[in-house]
């Protein structure tokens, strides 16, 4: 049986409305015009005629209409969806095949990145369908109004809807959502509200002469337009009552609120009615979906659908929708249950019947609706804990919680599997401790009635808590007890165990034994995810690659629908990114930890938050372009308060190894040491023994780059021991490479070679010869620092016909010596050049002429100068012979600044000479900010892709912070590159600026335009971005006066005045009307 309620094709039709209708002349019109907007919003109280009017549209139109009316059932995200989508398919059939597939095959639980998946998937799907126009109507909208999720992708959806899909909501309360004024602006919207639907006076004549053929004295038809102000549903019950014989005077009479005038008129309505159809009304009002079936059953009346239909005819407040579906009017079916209530014993009795109803016809939703409001909590317990798992699964945690909520403790103690379902919830929620104790009731619960299934349940979910949580030691005795529970068992849940005890053996950092289980899981029913385990156990014995291609792989299949629920630290976006920091890929890392990131925020998982921000701190921390120290800083400071704030010690120790290596790699010995040990009596306690392996290469790799060669030496060699121990290969090898490295350091040559042939070979077996050319976690701050010592490899013989390639391979094979280490250039805004870490001050360059020679070479890098020109652009009119001295005095003194610890007569590394012409080697591995800025402008410019054209660009305009070689601005050499870069600049900023403009972001906009204004202050383009951007802000004053800055220097700078398309925008933005930008 499944939870999941069918698709009820009632919902999918719109209500029937008479032949003779009165048609409203203005009202019809206004909602005709809803094929000019993307968006109608339709909004007014109960009884005022929306579903009315729009089955009149949905009858009338010319084009395709797909209908939803949205009933209470609908407030989860599943079954909004299927009937959101099924309504398509009734003028497009192909519509959603395969997005239902997914829908029915998947586990969901909708955070954010699955509710832009569906809106993605929905979206694409109107453009395979049809490029011609149609409506899509959404009644009663207002059922979905607590639902977060729904509101949410609603949100997404309407935002990015096609241009020839054409939304309607109508609800009974307006959308609250921020970017329906940016739409007004637009003219993208249309408002039907109140007012429009309520009829006017001249309406309400016609109305009465023309339907009810009565007419209406003048006096009396002012006063009845002054009582009723409109509202259909009264004028309806009036016309009801006259029908009857009553007299419109005395009516109009009463004193009180319209909803007071209702319930008199509704009671006179029903005193009218027969004895049986009095009951017939009032005893079927508890149904939400009224058909012949179920009030057949509810009633014992054989002959219901008559019935239905009579009262139809009678015009009793009943619509027939279609396919035997009737609905009563929401107002009065209020006003019968209200009569219900009045007879208790029949009240129950028929709530308990319904519900007995819809648990034969698999109902199960509505059945528990029954339950609840006769608070049968006994019979919801029952009903609950058969499909809880389904529920929890579907992620319908917030309905799921409410409806536990209401269950008395008692009852849940009878029916313990809810205490089960609910520890998962909080346990999916990062609720541990809550989690832990609802487990622990479950499985108190199932101990006293010797239920072995249930008493294994509990301890599972205890056991998740402490996987979750990377508790190994917690763990342990919990799984024990669960696996000798379930003895010689072969069933599913004995396969889930064994899964779980792997799992936990390879956090423990005992991957051997692991191994062992995962054979016995073979031996079992299959039905877990062993992907993931996999994964975790190939990173944890360094086979790195294999890791990230299953994790890709499974993270492909997630995107393609198949998503399982929150799974802490094993989100598979947050393992790529920890296995990716590993290979030295920072882009990947970022990315992959920034969606986990967002994973951990939408699904309110503050422990999925916090490995996100360690994760990224990560990512942050091997980046080529190095963030500050701060900001990484802050990304594992972040991590540690979100640790503490779920009281989750053994979570801070990866952020506390990130301060360690942070800090060590920086010189600042102390914290490191601080941090290091923290991080790893943490992990030591959980007994995780991998981990706190890893952070005691940290803690070597610290001592090591503060030159504290010995405590390093000691440190480094018991955590290579370590590292053998728990069978990580990659552990060894990075290991073995500090070790070379403070060999190389010391002059221990004998050990140098022993450790250097050991890492080369681990190397070479374990394809990590990334290790060579890209910064990981556990590298060197500069991978430079690895070149001096493959080149003393080659000159001890070891290995050497790999030691040759790799040196080929770097472009070193013709090179004796090398500085070890990265020469980094920044050029944009001021010149500064770093030697490593170390920063070349003015001493340093011993004279100016040797700077100016150096920003010369980098100025001119792809061509070999010849001295006879360098003298021209350096010495100018010199006599040459004064020219060629002066030259090899600066060039003595550049190559010094440059290499300070070069061996005598050993050629210089970075600056070449080829005859007698010089250049920079460019094949030095340097690093320049003019180029990295040049690269990554036209990466943006030619991208296809929106974001990643973003990314790109801002990362550019982030480099620039000013002309190129600004002391050198006069110099011939340099002038043609400044302007160069400046027109690049111009170009990125404004091209990121429109970009901005797709994305909404104004304040970015605003922030992009002021800086290509600070630059060339007559950019028209950048002055009508920021006026566009603050008339969408709704700040039209700064909009003006930023039109009025751009007339003023257009006029002061060049004698012109703005173009007629930014004197349009001025109009536009003055005058109120729907804004253009070209």
């Amino acid at each position: 049986m499944n939870w999941r309620s069918p698709v009820l094709m009632s919902k999918l039709t719109p209500p029937l409305v008479k032949s003779n209708i009165l048609r409203r002349v203005d009202l019809e019109r206004k909602l005709r015009s809803t094929l000019g907007y993307s968006l109608t919003l339709l909004y007014s109280g109960p009884g005022y005629g929306k579903s009315t009017a729009l089955s009149l549209l949905a009858r009338d139109a010319k084009l395709p209409v797909c209908w939803y009316s949205v009933s209470e059932h609908d407030d989860d995200m599943f079954p909004f969806l299927i009937h959101l989508i099924h309504s398509v398919r009734t003028q497009f059939p192909a519509f959603g095949e395969e997005l239902l597939r997914n829908l029915n095959q998947g586990d969901w639980y909708f955070n954010h990145e699955e509710l832009n998946y569906f809106s993605r998937l929905i979206l694409n799907e109107f453009y395979l369908i049809s490029q011609e126009p149609f409506i899509m109507i959404i009644d009663d909208f207002h059922y979905t109004a607590h639902s977060h999720l729904i509101t949410e992708w609603m949100k997404l959806f309407v935002q990015n809807l096609p241009q020839h899909v054409h939304l309607v909501l109508s609800s009974r309360i307006k959308p609250d959502w921020d970017f329906l004024y940016s739409m007004k602006l637009k003219n993208l919207i249309l408002e039907i509200g109140q007012k429009d639907l309520s009829f006017q006076m001249d309406e309400i004549e016609v109305l009465f002469q023309d339907q009810f053929e009565l007419d209406i004295p003048a006096s009396e038809l002012k006063l009845l337009f002054q009582k009723t102000e409109g509202w259909a549903i009264s004028l309806n019950m009036i016309w009801q009552q006259l029908r009857e014989g009553a007299d419109l005077a005395s009516l109009l009479e009463s004193q009180g609120e319209m909803d007071d005038l209702f319930h008199f008129m509704a009671l006179e309505v029903l005193s009218k009615q027969s004895l049986e159809t009095q009951s017939f009304l009032i005893r079927s009002s508890i149904l939400t979906e009224l058909n012949e079936e179920a009030a057949q059953f509810l009633l014992g009346i054989p002959d219901a659908g008559d019935f239905l239909q009579k009262l139809v005819q009678r015009h009793t407040f009943i619509t027939y929708l279609g396919s035997g579906e009737y609905r009563y009017h929401a107002l009065f079916r209020e006003f019968l249950q209200q009569q219900l209530l009045k007879k208790n014993d029949q009240y129950e009795w028929l709530h308990r019947k319904a519900a007995h109803f819809y648990k034969l016809k698999g109902l199960y939703n509505q059945a528990i609706y029954h339950y609840r409001i006769i608070r049968a909590y006994p019979e919801m317990g029952e009903l609950l804990s058969q499909f809880g798992e389904t529920k929890v699964l579907n992620g319908e945690f917030e309905s799921f919680t409410e409806l536990l909520k209401v269950i008395p403790e008692r009852v849940m103690d009878d029916y313990y599997a809810l205490w089960f379902y609910k520890g998962e919830i909080h346990r999916y929620r990062c609720n541990y401790q809550d989690a832990i104790e609802d487990y622990v009731r479950s499985y108190e619960c199932a101990q006293k009635l010797g239920d072995v299934t249930g008493q294994v349940r509990g301890l599972e979910g205890q056991a998740k808590v402490y996987l979750d949580t990377i508790q190994p030691g917690k763990a342990d005795h919990l799984l024990r007890e669960a696996i000798t529970l379930l003895g010689d068992s072969s069933s599913g849940q004995k396969a889930r165990v064994i899964h779980l005890i792997a799992e936990n053996l390879i956090n423990k950092g005992k991957p051997e034994e692991a191994e062992f289980w995962f054979k016995e899981i073979e031996k079992l029913p299959r039905g877990t995810e062993e992907s993931e385990l996999q994964a975790r156990f190939y990173l944890r014995t360094g086979r790195l690659q294999n890791c990230k291609s299953l994790l890709e792989r499974k993270l492909q299949q997630e995107d393609a629908g198949h998503y399982r629920l929150s799974n802490s630290h094993r989100e598979t976006s947050l393992l790529l990114s920890i296995v990716s920091s590993f290979l030295g890929q920072s882009e990947d890392a970022k990315r992959y930890a920034e969606k986990g990131l967002l994973q951990g925020t939408e699904a309110k998982s503050p422990f999925v938050e916090a490995v996100g921000w360690m994760r990224l701190g990560h990512a942050s921390l091997i980046h080529t372009n190095s963030y500050s120290l701060e900001t990484i800083q802050q990304c594992y400071n972040n991590a540690l308060n979100l640790m503490e704030d779920v009281q989750i010690p053994r979570g801070k120790a990866e952020p506390l190894m990130g301060l360690c290596v942070l800090h060590g790699l920086e010189g600042n010995l102390e914290l490191a040491i601080q941090y290091g040990e923290a991080a790893f009596q943490e992990s030591e306690a959980a007994q995780d023994h991998w981990f706190s392996t890893l952070v005691s290469l940290c803690l070597g790799v610290s001592y090591a780059a503060s030159s504290e060669w010995e405590k390093g030496k000691e440190l480094l060699l018991q955590t290579f021991q370590r590292f053998v121990e728990v069978g990580d290969s990659f552990g060894c090898t990075v290991t073995l490479l500090w070790l070379s490295y403070v060999d190389y350091s010391m002059g221990e040559w004998d050990g140098f070679t022993h450790h250097i042939q050991q890492f080369l070979e681990r190397m070479q077996v374990g394809d990590y010869l990334f290790l060579l050319h890209r910064r990981t976690l556990f590298s060197p701050k500069d991978i430079q620092k690895m070149a001096p010592m493959l080149l003393e490899a080659q000159k001890r013989k070891v290995k050497s016909g790999y030691v040759n390639h790799l040196l080929q391979e770097m472009g070193l094979e013709k090179v004796s010596s090398h500085p070890g280490y990265t020469l980094r250039v920044e050029t944009l805004g001021q010149f500064r050049v770093w030697l490593g870490d170390v920063e070349i001050d003015e001493k340093g360059w011993q004279r100016d002429k040797a700077k100016q020679l150096f920003q010369l070479l980098i100025t001119r890098r792809k061509h070999l100068l010849p001295k006879e020109e360098i003298y021209h652009l350096l010495w100018g009119e010199t006599d040459e012979e004064v020219a060629g001295r002066d030259f090899k005095v600066a060039l003595n003194a550049l190559n010094k600044a440059l290499e300070p610890g070069r061996k005598a007569r050993s050629n210089p590394f970075y600056i070449q000479r080829h005859g007698s012409s010089y250049g920079l080697n460019l094949a030095s591995g340097y690093r320049l900010d003019s180029e990295e800025f040049e690269i990554l402008v036209q990466k943006g410019l030619d991208h296809k892709h929106a974001v990643s054209a973003k990314d790109c660009l801002r990362k550019a305009m982030e480099l620039y912070k000013g002309d190129y070689l600004p002391e050198c601005r006069y110099e011939d050499w340099s002038i043609e590159e400044k302007e160069r870069l400046r027109v690049l600049y111009l170009r990125a900023a404004e091209r990121l600026a429109n970009l901005y403009v797709q994305f909404e972001d104004y304040d970015e906009v605003i922030a992009c335009c002021e800086k290509i204004i600070q630059t060339d202050p007559c950019a028209e383009e950048a002055y009508r971005l920021i006026m566009y951007s603050y008339a969408m802000m709704n700040n039209r004053t700064l909009a003006i006066k930023y039109y009025h800055k751009c007339e003023e220097k257009l006029k002061e700078e060049l004698g012109i005045r703005p173009s007629s398309l930014t004197q349009q925008l001025h109009r536009n933005i003055l005058y109120s009307e729907p804004l253009k930008l070209a």
